[in-house]
C-alpha cells in the first residue's frame, strides 16, 4: 500500500465516524499532511469582547465628535 492510499482509507473511516454527528464537516488533509475536522457550529464572540468592542467603539465615536467641533 502506498500513502496515498492509506491516506484516502484513514479520511473514509474518520469521516464514516463523522457522518453519525451533524456539528462537524467531512475530514481533509492539508497542505501540512494534517487531518482537518472542521465544526459546523458557529461560535459567538464572548461577551468580554464584545463590551470591550463597543467602548471602543464609543471612544472613537466621541473622539470623532470632539474632532469635528
Amino acid at each position: 500500500m502506498n500513502k496515498e492510499n492509506i491516506e484516502d482509507q484513514v479520511l473514509k473511516k474518520i469521516n464514516l465516524v463523522l457522518s453519525e454527528f451533524k456539528d462537524y464537516e467531512q475530514a481533509f488533509i492539508n497542505f501540512k499532511g494534517d487531518i482537518i475536522i472542521k465544526n459546523k457550529v458557529e461560535k459567538t464572540p464572548k461577551k468580554e469582547k464584545l463590551i470591550l468592542t463597543n467602548i471602543f467603539k464609543e471612544i472613537i465615536a466621541n473622539d470623532i465628535k470632539k474632532n469635528r467641533a
